[in-house]
């Protein structure tokens, strides 16, 4: 409540009670029931008029732009006349209008409103509270209320080509290839004409005798390509100019390979030294269950701090994972930092590596 609409109110009472004129007497009672009629709408409205989230929580990709949404309703019979309404978006970038709506609304009206957000770095960004400001008609009062209703923006990294292909690994699998060494027996695509050296298992009888020459069956080729990826984060290991931006860039090749993996649906195991959430990333915590968690959260490992844990899962078809200890995956690549000779720039190459049964 205003100091001066109070102060007001309690003149004119007491022009009323005190002042025999009657003129006088009808402007301060005049003054004193609008005050106290624009005091009862704005209790009224302040209870009736709601705010709250369709979603709380959100998953995007680095410099990605997602839209919130806000659910503004007057649930009471008079009509609001000024609603000022405003959200939180953190460190999150928006637009210079973006977030702030100034709305009149009618009884029991319902609303909408909408504006985006910017993920131009990774992590966990907290969006809110709500702050709603609501005035009565003559401006004598307003209530501004904090509606603690937040939601999460999670920004993994930024989509890239991995830069690799899934295409050789253990026969009969799930991702389909022209390589005929990965013919599978089990999935039979058509039949053609015979030709010198073909097994004799191979031919088609009933084709053949149908048509009466030679035919071949033609089966489909396939295979599975585990994969492992380690992602090392020692700062130490970078070099000193422009370190954090080369680790964001291996960081986005990683999880480019481990995107791929998850689409193919192939088994993929990650590890990495880096530290989450200001601590080193140990295996079987809860954030070093799933890539797609970690990664919003993974940062380089300070040069003269400890060294970093490793951090180790097992996925399969869309993230679904568990720990592992051990792994046999026949193709692993390690994210490392080389600098190209020829461009003076740093990019991260996969590499084969031998195979291993320690994670």
């Amino acid at each position: 409540m205003r100091r001066l609409t109070l102060a007001v109110a309690l003149v004119a009472l007491v022009l009323y009670l005190h002042v025999p004129d009657r003129a006088i007497q009808c402007v301060a009672s005049l003054v004193f029931i609008t005050i106290c009629v624009s005091f009862i709408y704005i209790r009224i409205i302040s209870r009736a008029v709601t705010v709250r989230r369709l979603a709380r929580e959100f998953r995007i990709t680095r410099f990605e732009r997602q839209e919130l949404l806000l659910y503004l309703e007057n649930r009471s019979f008079l009509p609001v006349t000024l609603c000022y309404l405003a959200d939180t978006p953190g460190t999150l970038s928006i637009a210079a209008d973006d977030g702030r709506w100034i709305q009149s609304l009618r009884p029991r009206e319902r609303m909408m409103a909408r504006y985006q957000v910017l993920g131009n770095e990774r992590g966990e960004y907290r969006v809110g509270p709500i702050h709603l400001t609501v005035h009565d008609p003559l401006g004598f009062f307003s209530l501004t209320k904090e509606i603690d209703d937040c939601c999460t923006v999670m920004v993994r990294p930024a989509r890239i080509e991995p830069g690799i292909s899934l295409d050789s690994g253990i026969p009969q699998g799930s991702i389909l290839v022209r390589d005929p060494r990965y013919e599978d027996m089990t999935l039979y695509r058509s039949v053609r004409d015979y030709a010198p050296g073909d097994e004799m298992k191979r031919i088609n009888w009933k084709s053949s005798a149908r048509h009466g020459k030679l035919f071949t069956n033609e089966f489909e080729s396939s295979l599975n390509c585990p994969t492992f990826v380690f992602l090392d984060l020692e700062a130490d290991h970078y070099p000193a100019k422009q370190r954090y931006a080369v680790a964001e860039s291996v960081i986005e090749r990683a999880a480019a390979i481990v995107g791929l993996a998850s689409i193919e649906r192939q088994h993929c195991g990650f590890a990495s030294t880096g530290i989450v959430d200001g601590s080193p990333a140990e295996s079987g915590s809860p954030a070093a269950a799933e890539p797609a968690e970690t990664a919003p959260h993974l940062q380089p490992s300070s040069p003269p701090g400890p060294r970093g844990g490793i951090t180790s899962s097992m996925f399969f078809r869309r993230y679904v994972c568990r720990s592992i200890v051990q792994t046999t995956a026949p193709r692993c690549w390690f994210a490392r930092c080389r600098r190209s000779p020829r461009a003076g720039v740093y990019t991260m190459r996969g590499r084969r590596a031998p195979t291993s049964r320690r994670g």
